[in-house]
Order: structure tokens, then sequence, then C-alpha cells
């Protein structure tokens, strides 16, 4: 959700931005190979290093998912995401 939040801000600044720079470019593009790395990585190095147990989160997933708030919770945020406030 969050590289997805990230992609459309990133595109309505493209859209609205009058002039780009090198500067602007650089940090576009290095928003992008900065979170990719934390993303896939963090967990990782966490599990590694003892201080997570990925079997604490066992079945977490469908307890949340199937609520109510969470569902609409999600549609909001895509709505908004897309702009359809």
């Amino acid at each position: 959700m969050y590289i997805g939040l990230l992609g459309v801000i990133t595109l309505e600044i493209i859209i609205v931005a009058r002039y780009w720079t090198w500067l602007w470019g650089a940090a576009v593009i290095g928003s992008y190979l900065v979170v990719f790395p934390f993303v896939m990585l963090y967990p990782r190095v966490q599990v590694i290093f003892g201080i997570v147990d990925p079997s604490w989160w066992v079945g977490v997933y469908w307890m949340v998912e199937d609520t109510l708030c969470m569902r609409v919770g999600d549609v909001c945020g895509r709505c908004v995401c897309l702009g359809f406030t």
C-alpha cells in the first residue's frame, strides 16, 4: 500500500510540476530506489537477528482482513488515492 501511495503522489507531482530539474528527477528516482530494498530487506533482517518471530503473524492477516472495518478502510483508502473524494 505504501509503494502504491508513493507512486500516486509522485505521479500527481509530476503532472502538476512546471519545471523539472536534475535534482528533482534524482529525488524521484531515489525515492523508489530506497523504498524497495527497505520493504524487502527489513523484515528479513528482523528475522535473522531474532527481533521478530514469523510464527507471531500466522493467521493475523485473515483475522484482520475479515473485519468490516478493514474492508471499508481499504475501499476508502483506494478511493482517496485515486481521487474519488
